[in-house]
């Protein structure tokens, strides 16, 4: 899941922002965007598809400032019209050092359901080590009526480099998260990703320590993504 309304005026500034970021390149502004078709919707670990396949999709119109506004949408299931909605306000760049910074305010809603919206604040603190690039993810989402009035962290390190004489790149993490959606559990991913332009290919192998429920056993995701623009 990547609020209230905000995420569905995200997407509106999006589009009604696309013929003006055309037009004005003074500005240096920057759409692109990705669909993309998974055989499973993971969200930190948990399937929000019953372990079926979802569609997905994305927009962000970047300044060069770093400045971002972003909109997704993915299909889900038993959660209202089945579709969960996602936007952000949010800058990302170097902040010296060699280290970039993205971080912002986000929100979610699901159609269909009024109590269902809730907002969190991201960070995501990347740094190149040699071949390596570290980073490492903080969310938090503050009290709030629709979170049972409970607060939720999650934490989240993560590797990826080069694969040796080929395209591809491997990934590794490990989440934490306690509060209104976890009760310190742990998440855990490795993957690779393989660009086959304008597509790219990625498989990766996911699972948490909660026991007893299906949607949060391990398994293996593949997706396919066809990014545009940027």
């Amino acid at each position: 899941m990547r609020a209230f309304s905000m995420a569905t005026l995200t997407f509106g500034a999006i589009m009604m922002a696309a013929p003006a970021a055309k037009g004005q390149e003074a500005r240096d502004w920057s759409l692109s965007g990705d669909l993309a078709a998974v055989s499973d919707y993971r969200y930190r670990g948990v399937s929000l598809t019953d372990r079926e396949p979802a569609v997905q999709g994305e927009l962000s119109l970047s300044a060069a400032s770093g400045f971002y506004v972003y909109g997704w949408a993915s299909s889900i299931v038993d959660i209202g019209d089945d579709v969960e909605l996602m936007g952000a306000l949010g800058w990302a760049g170097e902040i010296g050092g060699g280290f970039s910074l993205d971080a912002g305010a986000g929100g979610y809603a699901y159609p269909g359901v009024d109590d269902a919206k809730y907002y969190e604040f991201y960070a995501v603190l990347s740094r190149p080590i040699g071949m390596l690039t570290a980073s490492g993810e903080v969310a938090y989402s503050p009290e709030q009526t629709n979170l049972g009035d409970q607060d939720n962290v999650y934490a989240k390190a993560g590797l990826s480099a080069p694969l040796p004489f080929t395209e591809a790149s491997a990934n590794v993490g490990l989440g934490w998260e306690d509060g209104a959606f976890g009760d310190d559990k742990v998440d855990w991913i490795a993957g690779v990703t393989l660009p086959l332009k304008p597509f790219e290919l990625r498989v990766s192998y996911i699972g948490t320590n909660v026991d007893g429920l299906r949607e949060a056993g391990d398994t293996v995701v593949a997706e396919i993504h066809w990014k545009f623009g940027g």
